[in-house]
């Protein structure tokens, strides 16, 4: 049907202001998530980094925009994903 609504769970529609708003939620529903919305910060807007997001104890006490690791623990997800793109799209091209 064409332009139907589907309710969607929180796997399928996570979004990263939780980390900071609901700490203890997000750490414990995490694990769950198949599809991540960046809604505060999106991924190239946040520092590039591609190892694990720094450990929930390292992140300020109140978060905002203006701290860099704010809204952006997950950010490594968007740049291994932009990275391997690259890479697919560079052996395409050279192929």
């Amino acid at each position: 049907q064409q332009g139907a609504v589907v309710p969607l769970s929180w796997d399928y529609n996570a979004q990263t202001h939780v980390e900071v708003q609901r700490v203890a939620w997000w750490e414990e529903h995490r694990s769950t998530v198949r599809i991540l919305h960046f809604t505060e910060k999106k991924g190239w807007q946040c520092d590039e980094r591609h190892g694990p997001p720094p450990p929930l104890q390292d992140m300020p006490p109140k978060c905002d925009k203006t701290i860099p690791i704010c809204f952006c623990r997950e950010a490594h997800l968007y740049w291994n994903a932009l990275a391997k793109a690259q890479a697919m799209a560079a052996a395409v091209n050279n192929g």
